[in-house]
């Protein structure tokens, strides 16, 4: 039987909840990869060091959360280090080896559509800083393509949970898990259908927690694969990091 492989990513990280998730991930035998704010990380640095020590991976998605095609390219480097300054100390309380580092673009905005230059700018400082490729095999959308999703040091995403829809709006955790089966793969959601990869993306937010294993346990409903990506000149197994706890 064909499985579907999912790719688990978490964005917004960390809050007070985010160790109550990494143990229901670990329960259930699931990698992820946490991409974290560094403004939040002061307040609930522990959490982090916890994910680390269940042989979890720590990204870097900025320090304040920018839309980077409104920054210069000495403020995209400030959000970055200041961020990796923090995830560093991390490791280093945990007393665990940083195994690679990556990195994910506030909003999946890597410099606007139309400044190429400061878009070649800011792959080439995350190639100066250490960044390395992730490559989610398998992702078979077009949309992936002309999007050039698939091009670039950061990661991307296939599906967003947009949980923070929440924020503005009186909604269920039905409306949530429906859009999870919704079929209309061009427009991100194709989820629930078996011709591609899907690189999952779901979010640390206090108001939203509540979403978080209703959403897991519907894509293990679907009997998925859970995967790591290959990252490039790096080497990693999430279960082997788990033999190693």
């Amino acid at each position: 039987m064909i499985k579907k492989r999912i790719y688990l990513t978490i964005d917004d990280a960390p809050s007070s909840y985010m160790s109550l998730k990494v143990d229901e991930l670990v329960q259930k035998n699931i990698p992820a990869i946490w991409y974290c704010r560094g403004e939040y990380m002061h307040k609930h640095l522990d959490h982090v060091v916890y994910a680390i020590n269940q042989g979890y991976l720590i990204g870097n998605h900025s320090y304040s959360h920018p839309y980077f095609s409104k920054i210069s390219l000495e403020q995209a480097k400030d959000e970055i280090l200041k961020t990796e300054e923090l995830i560093q100390f991390a490791y280093e309380k945990a007393d665990v080896q940083r195994p690679y580092k990556l990195f994910r673009f506030p909003y999946l905005d890597k410099g606007g559509s139309s400044n190429v230059l400061y878009k070649e700018q800011l792959q080439f400082l995350l190639k100066q800083l250490g960044f390395q490729k992730a490559i989610f095999d398998g992702i078979h959308y077009s949309y992936y393509k002309t999007q050039q999703l698939d091009i670039g040091i950061d990661a991307p995403w296939t599906f967003d949970a947009k949980e923070y829809a929440l924020f503005n709006k009186h909604l269920d955790c039905d409306f949530f898990i429906q859009r999870m089966i919704q079929k209309d793969p061009e427009q991100g959601l194709g989820l629930s259908l078996l011709n591609s990869s899907d690189i999952v993306l779901l979010h640390d937010f206090e108001q939203t927690h509540h979403l978080f294993s209703p959403m897991l346990n519907k894509l293990l409903e679907w009997n998925v694969e859970f995967c790591t990506p290959v990252i490039q000149n790096a080497q990693y197994s999430f279960r082997e990091s788990l033999t190693m706890r």
